[in-house]
């Protein structure tokens, strides 16, 4: 259960942290160019924020399910005939 809730928490913080960098990155590119911001011409800056939000929203499914939709070594050799 304290598993659960810790995967939980931190795919709650990885989606946040993932968000506000979007966020960020959007605010630079439409409204206002701030200093700190060192992006180019690119949308760069989605390549971790994207990465982010996913694995955190999978690892949310994953703690409020119980289960991942991944198939073990036996599953997967059984569904190509390796296996009775």
């Amino acid at each position: 259960m304290t598993g659960r809730i810790i995967r939980f928490l931190m795919g709650l913080l990885s989606v946040a942290i993932g968000g506000s960098i979007i966020l960020w990155v959007l605010y630079n590119y439409l409204v206002e160019r701030q200093k700190e911001f060192t992006g180019g011409a690119t949308f760069s800056g989605f390549g971790i924020a994207s990465a982010l939000v996913g694995v955190g929203v999978y690892w949310m499914r994953i703690a409020i399910t119980g289960t991942s939709k991944r198939k073990t070594t036996e599953e997967i050799a059984r569904d190509y005939g390796h296996l009775p």
